[in-house]
């Protein structure tokens, strides 16, 4: 009974929906990007962005699970910003040029909150 108890417990405190987005970001995200984008677009499941990476020296599109940092990027980024993964890293940096000359950064440290 106490096993089952403990069991439950453990469960009940896990979080599998963080697990499942860690997961989704290791398998669909390439290693390290560094690009402006060129194109965003949003559908039923995630928000879209194609960039082009001077990494790979091609076009990549990036999805973005539809949580609130995928909207917080979403909404964050236009046309011809510049977006940087290191490698190794689950999180993204953006750059976004403003009116009045320069950027606006801001960072990303958490994907699946």
């Amino acid at each position: 009974m106490k096993t089952l108890l403990l069991l439950f417990a453990f469960l009940l405190f896990q979080n599998p929906a963080d697990s499942n987005c860690k997961s989704f970001y290791e398998k669909n995200l390439p290693d390290e990007i560094y690009g402006k984008v060129i194109e965003k677009k949003e559908d039923d499941r995630y928000y879209r962005i194609k960039i082009k990476d001077s990494v790979q020296n091609k076009e990549i599109e990036v999805s973005l699970l539809k949580n609130k940092t995928g909207k917080e990027i979403y909404d964050f980024l236009q046309k011809e910003s510049i977006v940087k993964k290191r490698k190794g890293n689950l999180s993204l940096s953006a750059l976004t040029p403003i009116k009045e000359g320069g950027f606006d950064g801001r960072s990303f440290p958490d994907l699946c909150k």
